[in-house]
């Protein structure tokens, strides 16, 4: 939900403050689909679900010897490779699949950092503006 408004604000902002041409164009492209999702859920099913199921493919195995993480609501499991399966615990205190945590966090530190140069940009747009106008 955070990488989609982050997103529709940088879409916005392209759209309001960059001047025709090629860059109001590409960025419009970069951030339209996100933008414009119905929802964060179906944003996830197109850009995110398609290759988590060949990834998690492998790590279907049971029987995998679970050592303790940081902290009591954190786990992994060892494959016989060496790969950890993460794990956490939820609120409802049930345990699950923690492995797309970091990628999640990545991106939507990404997709703030992304929002933060569109914001600069725009701004630095805005005063050019104001000094041509003068």
């Amino acid at each position: 939900m955070t990488i989609q408004k982050f997103h529709r604000e940088a879409y916005d902002i392209v759209l309001s403050n960059f001047p025709e041409g090629p860059e109001r164009d590409r960025e419009t492209r970069r951030f339209e689909r996100a933008a414009t999702a119905s929802s964060a859920r179906e944003l996830f099913k197109q850009d995110a679900a398609p290759g988590l199921l060949a990834m998690m493919q492998p790590l279907v195995v049971s029987d995998l010897p679970v050592v303790r993480g940081p902290g009591d609501d954190h786990a992994a499991a060892l494959m016989a490779s060496g790969a950890r399966i993460e794990l956490a615990r939820g609120q409802d205190g049930s345990w699950g699949y923690a492995g797309l945590a970091k990628r999640a966090e990545d991106e939507k530190n990404r997709a703030y950092n992304d929002l933060e140069v569109v914001r600069s940009s725009a701004a630095d747009y805005e005063r050019a503006a104001a000094r041509a106008g003068k």
